[in-house]
């Protein structure tokens, strides 16, 4: 398996997604698996969105610009949502700091072949393999590993080796090999070609239709902290 370098994302360590809020507020979910998951799905990416002030609509506007556009690999176009300018990366992260945002940086690589960041980095802190959507980072593993298990799917094999996989998740919740996430995909994915979905799950007194997302929308994302600057 060949994964290509396609450039950072941005997170903001004070905001959660709100899928991941909603996990973690639910009836179903164990709230200490949850909260140790550290992928992509977790934090809500490019924070200076939420701001007001010109510079910050200014950056987001230059990160929107290269985090959409679409890159084809060949056989289909993708919007990855990465970014591979190091200086618009390096004032974003100045910028970040004045506000007081509280940040990480992600590094990530895809089996996608473009973008592709060119140079070298140093500090790169390997967190682990994710299975998430480019440009939006919803991630399968919070609810198809970290919630509860859906009762009403207990007796089914296929489902029980699904749930299997978490055994497999390294202390950041992400699989630490490719073979692993290779195997939960397949798992899954017999799970989508099935009749089963999961029941009605009532969070908070609102009724959600819970099911596999497929395969079609997610790409693998081998993921690392970047502990160093940009320098």
């Amino acid at each position: 398996m060949t994964f290509f370098n396609n450039g950072i994302v941005i997170q903001d360590l004070n905001r959660e997604r709100f899928d991941f809020t909603q996990y973690i507020n639910s009836s179903i979910t164990d709230i200490n698996n949850l909260k140790a998951y550290q992928g992509i799905g977790r934090y809500m990416s490019w924070p200076l969105d939420f701001e007001e002030d010109n510079l910050s609509k200014q950056l987001t506007d230059e990160i929107n610009k290269l985090s959409r556009t679409k890159y084809p690999d060949g056989t289909k176009s993708l919007n990855i949502g990465t970014v591979i300018d190091r200086n618009l990366c390096k004032q974003y992260i100045k910028h970040c700091g004045k506000k007081g945002i509280r940040i990480r940086i992600l590094f990530c690589y895809t089996q996608i072949k473009t973008p592709i960041w060119h140079s070298a980095l140093s500090g790169l802190k390997p967190l682990g393999y994710d299975y998430a959507q480019g440009l939006s980072f919803y991630s399968s593993i919070p609810i198809d590993l970290l919630v509860s298990p859906a009762k009403d799917y207990l007796d089914y094999p296929v489902y029980q080796a699904l749930i299997k996989c978490k055994d497999k998740l390294n202390t950041n919740k992400l699989f630490e090999n490719e073979n692993d996430i290779v195997e939960y995909i397949k798992r899954r994915n017999v799970i989508i070609d099935s009749d089963i979905m999961w029941s009605e799950e009532t969070i908070n007194g609102k009724t959600y239709s819970a099911h596999l997302v497929d395969e079609e929308t997610l790409l693998i994302f081998r993921l690392s902290a970047v502990t160093g600057d940009l320098e």
